[in-house]
């Protein structure tokens, strides 16, 4: 595995039913993907925060990172040794109090931006606050406390803010994608995100 490499899929899951099953089998393919192992010597573990992590057989933590996220019938999930990394995807939903959420969740010039860019500037920065929440396990309470965080960056695109580097995508139209990972050591080169969904999004 190069160090270097973030991997994520997103895979369409209709039926909520199948849901978490198909979540914990998307993460056990990504890391056999990843490692190159088979996926059965791998269990998922939830941290209390939510978080999943991956142990081994002999129940020692992976040096890999894992996140998962759901939305409407999509999951996505992502995988890396860089560091810590989160991931979210959202499916807009009709009637939603946009700028009511935004105005108890967001910093100003994250609602500066909102304002300006609409329904499409909340999404891009509710889902990389929640990346960001998820890659240090801090949950809903970090992603709302009202601190800017994503104000600054491109619509769409990968950049690097303040030793994190982050990833936002528009997949359709009302379907936004959104990763964080912050390296805990140096990089052989430029992070190389990696789409690993059969047949691609």
């Amino acid at each position: 595995m190069t160090d270097n490499h973030v991997y994520f899929a997103i895979v369409n899951v209709p039926e909520q039913a199948k849901r978490q099953p198909s979540g914990q089998q998307l993460l056990r393919q990504m890391v056999s993907h990843v490692t190159g192992l088979p996926p059965d010597i791998y269990c998922i573990a939830t941290e209390p925060s939510g978080r999943p992590v991956i142990i081994d057989r002999d129940g020692a933590p992976s040096t890999l990172s894992v996140s998962l996220s759901h939305s409407g019938p999509y999951l996505a999930a992502a995988a890396t040794a860089v560091g810590p990394i989160g991931v979210d995807i959202e499916l807009a939903r009709p009637g939603r109090n946009l700028p009511g959420i935004a105005e108890a969740a967001f910093g100003q010039a994250e609602r500066r931006r909102c304002n300006r860019d609409g329904a499409n500037g909340f999404y891009r920065t509710w889902t990389l606050r929640e990346a960001i929440a998820k890659a240090l396990g801090a949950g809903l309470a970090m992603a709302a406390d009202r601190v800017d965080r994503v104000a600054a960056g491109p619509d769409e695109g990968y950049w690097d803010w303040q030793g994190w580097q982050l990833a936002h995508h528009r997949l359709a139209a009302g379907l936004s994608f959104a990763m964080a990972v912050r390296p805990d050591h140096a990089l052989p080169g430029e992070i190389v995100w990696q789409n690993v969904t059969p047949g691609g999004v």
